[in-house]
């Protein structure tokens, strides 16, 4: 017997009465009144009193039953119909909260902001099946400009105690939303999300003023990207959202999508480029471009464009909406042939310092294109700092300039945390031999413990083998509250070389 049965069945015993007591204790009194009489007619009468008594308490006791059975229908009647059984949200920039019973009728739809308002005006959706429902919502967003090729992406969010209910509504959902946008000839970028009521996640969408889905789903960028800032997403549109998830490659197996954002209402890759070569005053055949993506930076959609020239490299961010010029930086590559003191003499050279950094990559230099060679002085000696990309990736070496050992080195895939590092040539280094060092849990296991802090409670974790001044160390970051955490962990005996902790503004 579940919980709702046990109910039921204490309501029924309480308006109920035990009236079979009461039948007997009235026969008995009947019964004494026939013995104290004579035979005869005086005897027969509280033999007909009984049976009308036995009669008028069964016809009692009958209808408390029927009425308990009806109260027992009735309730389960009204579990059905009139409780709410999932919650569906739906957000592009309005925001509309739908509540529906086991039927999947619904029960009420609310608006979350002013724009969700404006797409509920003269709806009454109350005791409409859920798809038909859906179908006026986002007919009424298609209506109101709020959902078009330029702003195209939907987020809907399944609130269910039943998970795989709530999965199989979510992608049900999500396939209908698709097909009512076909039918408008819009493609449509749905994302969609099963969630639970999170008291957490429930205050952070009450403080934003946003619904539970959107609040779900910006904590989840932030947990994986820590340069991102809750305050700053909630105030973007889902489209918007749904272009950064895909700019930074974010992943998640909680959330499904279907289609893709639209950039149609920023200026352009193309334009961002043409914006930067302008202000630098460089010719497009003079300079060769490492990226221009969309992305996110100090609240403002921007576009980051990376070139450089056969004398320097180029760091731009261009405003997405307007071409405007954010901000710049130009690196001029340093030839090691310009004096670097007495000893520049005893230095190996440029070409020396580029072969020795191909060959421990593992690379050909007509594979690669060099951004930097660069003669420096860092921790008390004479390095030349490399730098330069292949296919996706970008690798970055300092070199000893006088013995032309690899002292540190990295590889970054998009300029996105560290991916598997290459293995060293015999010729120059000795090959990383990763099965003789602690691993990646066990180093973060270690910085935890310094930290005293608990994996649950953290953002933006993030473990990578790196090479640093000739020994294998691997670098853990993550976030606690306001904290902000870095370590250095010696690979083989898992020694803390360095840590750092600061205020995360």
């Amino acid at each position: 017997m579940n919980a709702v049965e046990k109910r039921l069945n204490r309501a029924i015993k309480k308006i109920t009465p035990d009236v079979l007591e009461k039948i007997l204790d009235s026969y008995e009194k009947e019964k004494g009144a026939a013995e104290m009489t004579s035979i005869g007619y005086a005897a027969e009468l509280p033999k007909a009193r009984i049976s009308a008594n036995l009669g008028k308490w069964a016809a009692i006791a009958t209808s408390l039953i029927l009425a308990a059975f009806g109260s027992y229908f009735g309730y389960g009647y009204y579990l059905v119909n009139y409780t709410v059984d999932s919650v569906i949200e739906i957000d592009v920039n309005p925001s509309i909260e739908i509540k529906v019973n086991q039927s999947e009728k619904v029960l009420s739809a609310g608006a979350n902001n002013k724009e969700g308002e404006d797409v509920l005006e003269g709806m009454d959706l109350k005791g409409v099946d859920l798809d038909v429902a859906v179908n006026a919502l986002v007919g009424s967003m298609l209506r109101h400009g709020y959902v078009d090729e330029i702003k195209n992406s939907l987020l809907i969010s399944v609130e269910s105690s039943n998970l795989e209910k709530g999965a199989a509504l979510q992608t049900r959902l999500s396939g209908e939303v698709t097909s009512i946008l076909d039918s408008y000839s819009v493609k449509g970028a749905v994302l969609s999300q099963t969630i639970l009521d999170d008291e957490r996640l429930a205050a952070l969408a009450k403080d934003y003023g946003i619904s539970l889905g959107k609040a779900a789903i910006i904590d989840l960028m932030v947990s994986q990207d820590p340069r991102l800032e809750f305050a700053d997403m909630a105030k973007l549109s889902i489209n918007d959202i749904n272009l950064i998830i895909s700019s930074r490659e974010m992943t998640a197996q909680s959330i499904a999508l279907s289609g893709s954002a639209s950039s149609v209402g920023y200026i352009g890759e193309d334009n961002a480029k043409s914006a930067a070569l302008a202000h630098a005053a460089i010719n497009s055949s003079d300079a060769q471009f490492v990226k221009a993506k969309l992305d996110w930076e100090d609240g403002k959609m921007i576009y980051e464009v990376v070139f450089f020239t056969s004398e320097a490299e180029y760091d731009y961010e261009i405003d997405a909406l307007s071409a405007q010029v954010l901000s710049y930086d130009k690196d001029a590559l340093f030839r090691a042939s310009q004096s670097y003191g007495e000893n520049s003499k005893s230095f190996i050279t440029e070409e020396q310092a580029k072969s020795a950094a191909l060959t421990h990559a593992g690379l050909n230099e007509s594979s690669v294109s060099f951004v930097k060679v660069k003669l420096d002085f860092d921790n008390g000696r004479n390095i030349y700092d490399i730098e330069f990309y292949s296919g996706n990736a970008e690798y970055d070496y300092e070199i000893d300039a006088l013995s032309g050992e690899i002292l540190e080195y990295g590889q970054d895939a998009n300029n996105y945390p560290a991916i598997a590092i290459p293995k060293a040539s015999p010729s120059e280094t000795p090959e990383v031999q990763t099965n003789s060092y602690i691993g990646e849990a066990e180093a973060k296991n270690i910085a935890l413990s310094h930290a005293g802090v608990s994996e649950t409670s953290l953002r933006g974790l993030s473990v990578s083998l790196d090479m640093d001044h000739g020994r294998a160390a691997y670098e853990v970051e993550f976030k606690n509250g306001r904290i902000e955490y870095e370590y250095e962990i010696d690979a083989s005996s898992g020694e803390i070389l360095e840590w750092d902790s600061d205020y995360d503004d």
